[in-house]
């Protein structure tokens, strides 16, 4: 079993903004707590130091009464609770920031059937896969620039290039880390000034919700091309359906699943995902069920 660092991140207010207008990404509340825990209890088949990066009410649900097996956990994205909901993937920029070892952090809709391989996890960078020929990249990049938002001179060539630089958009951030720590600690720090002086143009943009991966996944590409700092691809690109991420037919040698945008609907990864759980974890399937049973209005 590995000691490599392994985060997963929670961050409450976009969850209980969702929750409160019934909206879901999975096919209903509870798939989202099944996934959760099915993301962690695979991760520690095979790795020892597993962080949970969350905030009081994450930490109430996912750790006090599913108790998932977390084996530290830091409640500092109760720092961020005066960013807007819509931006999501700022719990994902403040727990990349905090960490002070090389990490890989991996979403919590990501599930491992073997460990990452020791060679992947040397390099100073590392990421899902890297995106081509996905529009919102160039959507949002041309409406960051209608709106003169201010970006960082690193960004320059991504924004002059119409969101392109050697071939690509972006990384997917799936799973995303490294071992160059000062690049991350720039990283982040350059992704929060993108939010922060322009977060009085945000109701400008057509939708919020692409700009998250304009300072997530852009920004790394970006930055890792202007400091010549190499990033290493656990796939090559994938198609737009993003089928092969969710190849669970051929479990075990397709190891890694990963049930992006619309698969987080499709009924058959869901049952699959259910069935999982149930099967191999029941101690965990049944907290959850008494949760959603008896704690439903306490949750939501």
């Amino acid at each position: 079993m590995s000691n490599f660092k392994i985060v997963q991140s929670f961050w409450s207010k976009p969850f209980l903004e969702a929750a409160k207008k019934n909206k879901n990404l999975w096919l209903n509340k509870e798939m989202f707590f099944i996934s959760n825990a099915l993301s962690v209890l695979k991760l520690k088949e095979f790795y020892s130091n597993v962080e949970l990066v969350t905030d009081h009410y994450g930490k109430r649900i996912l750790i006090d009464i599913l108790k998932l097996p977390y084996d530290s956990v830091d409640l500092s994205l109760n720092d961020i609770d005066n960013y807007r909901h819509e931006l999501w993937a700022v719990g994902k920029i403040k727990a990349y920031s905090i960490q002070n070892e090389p990490f890989l952090h991996i979403d919590n809709d990501v599930f491992l059937w073997k460990a990452f391989e020791e060679s992947f996890l040397t390099n100073p960078l590392f990421c899902q896969n890297f995106e081509n020929n996905v529009e919102y990249y160039s959507k949002i990049t041309e409406e960051i620039k209608e709106n003169a938002f201010k970006i960082p001179k690193e960004m320059t060539p991504y924004i002059e290039n119409k969101a392109n630089l050697n071939g690509y958009e972006g990384i997917n951030a799936g799973i995303i880390g490294g071992n160059d720590l000062d690049f991350f600690k720039k990283y982040c720090q350059l992704a929060f000034n993108i939010i922060d002086k322009n977060y009085n143009k945000l109701d400008n943009l057509s939708s919020i919700n692409p700009f998250n991966v304009f300072f997530e996944q852009a920004l790394f590409h970006s930055l890792s091309i202007h400091d010549n700092v190499h990033v290493e691809k656990l796939f090559p690109p994938t198609d737009k359906s993003f089928i092969e991420l969710v190849r669970i037919e051929n479990i075990p040698s397709s190891f890694y699943i990963h049930p992006v945008a619309v698969w987080k609907k499709s009924i058959h990864i869901n049952e699959y995902i259910y069935i999982t759980l149930k099967e191999s974890y029941p101690e965990y399937f049944e907290r959850i069920q008494t949760l959603l049973k008896e704690k439903y209005h306490e949750v939501f």
